[in-house]
């Protein structure tokens, strides 16, 4: 009898334990807009992985997995000739059925390079990579009028399972 307490015990602290944590990069998420004016704008696209891709590429089943943060990102825009006219950039998910969440953000951006964003890192975006109808938002504010921006994304991901 003692042997099987000490056996739940450990079982019990097992399953308490942190989860186990794997990082994913997620590439070049493609944003534009058209007819951008002076002012904040929104640029939008599409995340080019779900969930079940992201697991597979782990070597994990989707349904493994518990949350998933946003731990960096990085942002350029092209054409790049316009970057002294961008103020700021606000990056955000957003789903048919779910609300808009803010995971990184920079002001004001630096002249040239990669932007690199200051990630949240707090908010669960596991609810957005599961919907089928998820959208990167990127709020840019812009000092004149454009007739297009577009601009590419990369995430690095926490995932816990």
């Amino acid at each position: 009898m003692k042997k099987l307490l000490t056996l739940f015990a450990l079982a019990g602290l097992v399953a308490c334990g942190s989860p186990e944590v794997a990082e994913y990069t997620l590439q070049d998420v493609p944003v534009s807009g058209e007819f951008l004016f002076e002012g904040p704008n929104t640029l939008q696209g599409s995340p080019p992985a779900s969930l079940p891709q992201i697991a597979a590429m782990l070597g994990l089943e989707a349904d493994d997995i518990s949350a998933v943060y946003v731990k960096s990102a990085s942002i350029t825009f092209a054409p790049d000739s316009v970057r002294p006219n961008l103020q700021s950039a606000l990056v955000q998910w957003v789903s048919n059925d779910l609300e808009l969440v803010s995971v990184a953000t920079e002001a004001p951006l630096p002249a040239e390079g990669v932007i690199e964003l200051e990630a949240t890192q707090e908010q669960d975006i596991l609810p957005y990579l599961q919907s089928e109808a998820a959208t990167v938002v990127v709020d840019v504010n812009v000092d004149q009028d454009l007739e297009a921006l577009s601009g590419t994304v990369t995430f690095v991901l926490s995932v816990e399972h």
